[in-house]
């Protein structure tokens, strides 16, 4: 049984011409599981279950472990040096992990000194509990003023989570603070430590809710896995001697400045998730590689690399958006995919001698970058303030806010890299030189050389109807994304046999597509962009408005935003409708949507920002993707007709605030409770009967 924090931070933005999605919301959980006690081992005394390890005989003493304590509801807890159990004595040795887990009843606790075993998280979170007392004389545990240690006081077990102090001073001499020791507490709110400390465990101060304040750091050398996550710590000083830190240590939580030490090697995954009190981070030389989601939707405002920096990972620094100077050294050599995504106060960016490998939509969304330089370079160079691989082989980047509304791509340009043009948003025109062997252009599109494939229409390009010529057999992903000024009718030959994603994306003027009948692949209906057999509905032009459409039977898929933008006020979904795609309906003003029974996937905010106001959903229903709901502003209410489904994405209705009501069957409510474990939205959840009629 998992002991989440409570933590439900799920963030997904979607950009215009792609699809990106930050981490969803980590599973920050006690390593737990369900307390499994032996019954034909256990017994009950004082109203405290325990188990018995060793059994009581003439010749060998028993023992028993205090099992289960979750439900003991007296105020004082006092575990015995021996227990009777049908007329036979057993010394009480051992507590085993999570005894007393979340008792909130109890307030005093005090242990025999036969007890030689405390398991881990024994009584952690015992909102009540105010002390913790060992019996003088025992030879493994200790307490002082109510907090436990082992015996010889040098590593502090569990700090009562109901303790009122509001200052804790650390005890010389102690050397470690165990996992999950302060966990929860919500009156402390400062923590001076002494200058022997040197291992912070894991979950240590997890969710301490007052907490903005630890100093007197001086020699500590492990922070555990969760350290700090979800706490409102302020203020730390990490000490230079400090080498390993766990994953996760401040995510969530409210640091405002932090000093990375120069002895951290590798700074871990989510390690600053969402930090977003943190502005200032200094980086040590020592530090050779940034974990992924290290930053995310973090308020750092500066990076500069330290000179030992060799890589950075995925999404490392994904949406800080007050991040606005960005100093890369000279020794970098890699920067994972999305590393800086949707950092939108960036305004350029220098590339550093040894930077070779750029992954994929590293800047995409930093929407204000207008320059684009290089600083010794020994793998880039940048003409007409674009990025391009050494002798302009590869064209790699282009700066999104760039001056100049043209891209002359020059005889030497073998390739384009991937998700190069998803970044030129303010181009309208694409001149080729006539000696480049792989690329052509025409009225200011760019084609491959044989004008085979349609690589990429300019965004800013203003048109009325467009032809694809004859010649093209392909349509690249993302062609058409972003053409904001493209009006009016998309006319498709014969020859075209493959249409690539998100083709058409973002193109809020389409009044239609005219596909040629002979078109062995593809086929227009009504002005609706259709595979050949119209088993995939891929795009209703946006401009097309409707009060009434109804998807053909024919329809299984409805790909990927296929609906966005589009001007319907109702839609009736056919009868052999399976599976709608991510962001299918993607800030739709459509007012209903009328789904029959068949749909078996509903993926990542499938209906993220659309009008309408109630949804009921069938009961073939087997999955329903992250943020699925999210962001309707006029959603009501949901019915859920299906028992159970096989996932149950994060935040489906997240930013839908005015949700009253979630209906589920009869005899399914836990299911659903379960779904949505530790949000707001369990409370809305309503039982019906499904043999009522179902008015949407």
């Amino acid at each position: 049984m998992k002991k989440r924090l409570a933590i439900i931070l799920s963030i997904a933005l979607s950009f215009s011409s792609n699809i990106i999605t930050f981490a969803n919301p980590l599973d920050i959980s006690l390593p737990t599981q369900t307390i499994s006690v032996d019954k034909t081992k256990s017994f009950t005394y004082d109203g405290i279950t325990y188990t018995i390890t060793q059994q009581s005989s003439e010749t060998l003493k028993g023992y028993v472990t205090v099992s289960s304590g979750q439900n003991f509801k007296n105020k004082n807890v006092n575990i015995p040096q021996t227990v009777i159990y049908q007329g036979k004595t057993y010394t009480v040795d051992s507590i085993s992990p999570y005894a007393f887990y979340q008792n909130q009843y109890i307030e005093s606790v005090t242990i025999a000194d036969t007890v030689k075993n405390i398991g881990t998280f024994a009584f952690t979170d015992c909102q009540n509990l105010k002390e913790i007392n060992v019996i003088p004389g025992a030879n493994k545990y200790a307490s002082v003023n109510g907090v436990l240690f082992n015996v010889s006081k040098d590593t502090l077990i569990t700090y009562p989570a109901g303790k009122t102090d509001k200052q804790y001073n650390l005890p010389v001499n102690v050397k470690k603070i165990e996992q999950g020791a302060f966990y929860n507490n919500k009156n402390l709110e400062r923590f001076v430590a002494n200058s022997d400390l040197e291992e912070i465990g894991s979950y240590a101060f997890a969710n301490t809710q007052k907490l903005i304040e630890i100093s007197g750091i001086v020699k500590l050398k492990t922070l555990g896995d969760y350290a700090f996550a979800n706490s409102s710590i302020q203020s730390i000083s990490l000490s230079t001697y400090l080498e390993n830190m766990g994953k996760a240590t401040f995510y969530n939580s409210n640091i405002k400045n932090i000093e990375i030490p120069y002895r951290i090697k590798s700074l871990p995954d989510y390690s600053f998730y969402n930090c977003k009190n943190l502005k200032n981070v200094v980086f040590k030389d020592g530090l050779t590689n940034i974990g992924q989601f290290a930053f995310t939707n973090s308020a750092i405002e500066s990076f500069n690399a330290p000179r030992t920096l060799i890589s950075i990972d995925y999404q490392a620094f994904a949406n800080c958006k007050s991040l606005k100077n960005i100093t890369f050294n000279a020794n970098l050599q890699t920067i994972k995919d999305e590393a800086f995504l949707n950092c939108s106060s960036l305004s350029n960016f220098t590339i550093t001698r040894d930077l070779k490998t750029i992954g994929k939509n590293v800047f995409y969304g930093c929407n204000n970058i207008s320059q684009v330089y290089t600083n010794n370079s020994r793998y880039f160079e940048v003409i007409d303030n674009i990025l391009y691989t050494n002798n302009r082989a590869e064209l790699t980047y282009i700066p999104p806010k760039r001056e100049l509304d043209y891209i002359n791509i020059p005889e030497e340009t073998t390739s384009i890299k991937e998700d190069a043009l998803n970044t030129a948003s303010s181009i309208s025109q694409f001149n080729v030189d006539e000696k480049n062997d792989k690329f052509s252009s025409e009225n200011g599109v760019l084609y491959d050389k044989d004008k085979e494939k349609l690589i990429k229409f300019p965004p800013k390009k203003s048109v009325t109807n467009f032809n694809v010529p004859y010649s093209v057999e392909e349509i690249s992903p993302f062609a058409f994304a972003n053409a904001t000024k493209l009006y009016g009718v998309i006319a498709i030959d014969d020859k075209v046999n493959k249409i690539g994603d998100n083709a058409f994306d973002n193109t809020p003027n389409i009044d239609g597509f005219n596909v040629s009948s002979v078109n062995n692949n593809y086929s227009s209906y009504y002005s609706v962009l259709y595979n050949k057999d119209k088993s995939n509905l891929i795009k209703y032009p946006a401009r097309k408005k409707v009060d009434s459409f109804s998807i053909p039977e024919q329809t299984k898929i409805i790909e990927e935003r296929a609906f966005e933008q589009a001007q319907i006020s109702i839609l009736n979904l056919g009868l052999n409708v399976e599976t709608i795609e991510s962001q299918a309906f993607l800030n739709a003003p459509i007012n209903k949507i009328n789904i029959k029974e068949g749909v078996k996937t509903i993926k990542d905010s499938a209906f993220k920002g659309t009008n309408i106001q109630s949804l009921i959903l069938p009961s073939t229903l087997q999955t329903i993707g992250d943020n699925a709901l999210s962001y309707c502003p006029n959603l009501k209410t949901v019915q859920f007709n299906a028992l159970q489904t096989n996932s149950f994405g994060y935040n489906v209705f997240i930013g839908s605030n005015k949700l009253e009501k979630i209906i589920v069957p009869l005899n399914s409510y836990n299911n659903y409770k379960s779904y949505l474990a530790q949000t707001t939205w369990q409370n809305l959840l309503q039982e019906y009967n499904p043999q009522m009629e179902q008015n949407n």
